[in-house]
């Protein structure tokens, strides 16, 4: 199987699971290490917050201790398995970035902390949320027209040909909601929409001091679709990703038919939203045996 090609996949925050992230800081010194230097960036006790979860639906706090715990788990998947391709769904793409030799794995807990405060403060001022229907682009097309007749609403992203998300005003999402049986998602505001506009200019304004040069490993970016190395690309594609939506479909069908796709840390998500637009294998990198049990499969 030497031409099989390994695919690094991150989760966003709507993957985080708790008794997860417990479960790699319990099984790899790496994401032990990785959580300390979180805790003492942020000045927050992230290991105090994953064994009491109460506040970790703030994005102020679970994007940085998300973004530490994937750092840690890949590097121990990285000791094991040559990867070559890394892909991140939303914000976890800022994981992506960490590890892709662009950036600095600090750099990338900086940035998904600054990121997480700046969603925190910029959401409650458009006052929106997400939801997921199931159909077809004609009643896609529908959702939207009726959802535009109560506040701004737009498509956030297709994970699915037949499943659509959109992000808006809580009328606009609470009509359509109600109308096409959707599922609001674990969400605190209208993200991949150009609602979020003042977010991505706070963040631009971030991202134009940190020291970013062209990626090792090449990322399959959340607004494009496609992969890329260049550093001045990647930087745009993360701070586009938002105000656009997310091209899932297109990032799961970039990468060749002799991959496979390994998650990072939290799985259950992330294996769905792969296996339902792709045949290819999805192993989960759990803990230390799981990545064993991946290095060995992957031969």
């Amino acid at each position: 199987m030497s031409d099989t090609k390994i695919v690094a996949v991150f989760p966003g925050q709507i993957s985080f699971v708790p008794q997860l992230g417990l479960q790699l800081l319990e099984s790899s010194e790496n994401v032990r290490k990785s959580v300390a230097i979180s805790s003492k960036y942020s000045n927050i006790d992230m290991m105090s917050l994953l064994e009491n979860p109460v506040s970790l639906s703030r994005p102020s706090l679970v994007q940085p201790m998300m973004t530490a715990l994937c750092l840690g788990a890949y590097f121990d998947l990285h000791a094991h398995i040559p990867i070559d391709t890394l892909i991140g769904f939303a914000d976890g793409e800022v994981a992506a970035w960490g590890v892709s030799g662009s950036i600095t794995p600090m750099d990338a807990i900086r940035f998904a902390l600054v990121q997480g405060r700046i969603l925190e403060s910029e959401s409650p001022k458009k006052s929106g949320r997400m939801v997921a229907i199931r159909g077809d682009v004609k009643l896609f097309q529908g959702a939207l027209e009726l959802g535009r007749e109560y506040g701004d609403v737009y498509v956030a992203g297709q994970y699915h040909p037949r499943e659509c998300v959109f992000g808006g005003s809580n009328a606009a999402i609470q009509a359509i909601q109600q109308a096409f049986r959707g599922k609001i998602l674990p969400v605190t505001g209208p993200w991949n929409t150009p609602l979020m506009e003042g977010a991505y200019r706070q963040l631009q304004r971030y991202v134009s001091n940190i020291a970013a040069k062209d990626a090792k490993i090449p990322i399959v970016t959340n607004s494009t679709g496609l992969p890329t190395t260049k550093s001045e690309e990647l930087q745009k594609c993360i701070l586009e990703q938002l105000i656009k939506p997310i091209q899932w479909l297109s990032c799961i069908q970039s990468v060749p038919p002799n991959s496979i796709f390994v998650t990072i840390g939290f799985h259950q998500h992330l294996e769905q939203l792969i296996r339902r637009n792709s045949n290819n294998r999805v192993l989960p990198a759990t803990s230390i045996s799981a990545i064993r049990a991946i290095a060995k499969r992957s031969k």
